[in-house]
């Protein structure tokens, strides 16, 4: 098991399941995801060439992309759609990045994800 620390908090890079990187915590949290939050850009590249799924829904319904989106992490984001992620991911609840960039008002990310889209 890797782990990593973003100030006080503890990232889980591999779980304990054969050492898979998108093992999901009790509390939803991917580690692709929580590097995505706190927009750890190196975490975020070491996860992806570890085969972590950038557009891997946890069970609260939420991509990386998706929680970069809400932390406006700009960075993070632009890191991600450049690792394949994509905007138009519709999670179970029929809800992508784009509708939350719009929702939150986040003109910046709005950009980013609106200039990434697939032809």
């Amino acid at each position: 098991m890797l782990a990593m620390f973003f100030g006080e908090h503890l990232l889980v890079i591999c779980g304990p399941r054969n050492g898979q990187v998108d093992f999901e915590t009790s509390t939803g949290r991917s580690a692709l995801g929580t590097a995505a939050m706190v927009g750890d850009i190196k975490a975020i590249t070491e996860l992806v060439m570890q085969r972590a799924e950038v557009n891997l829904e946890t069970s609260y319904g939420r991509t990386p992309l998706i929680q970069a989106v809400l932390c406006k992490q700009q960075k993070a984001i632009a890191t991600l759609l450049q690792m394949r992620a994509t905007a138009e991911t519709m999670t179970k609840t029929g809800q992508t990045a784009i509708t939350y960039a719009t929702s939150s008002n986040n003109t910046a990310a709005m950009k980013l994800l609106t200039n990434n889209l697939q032809p």
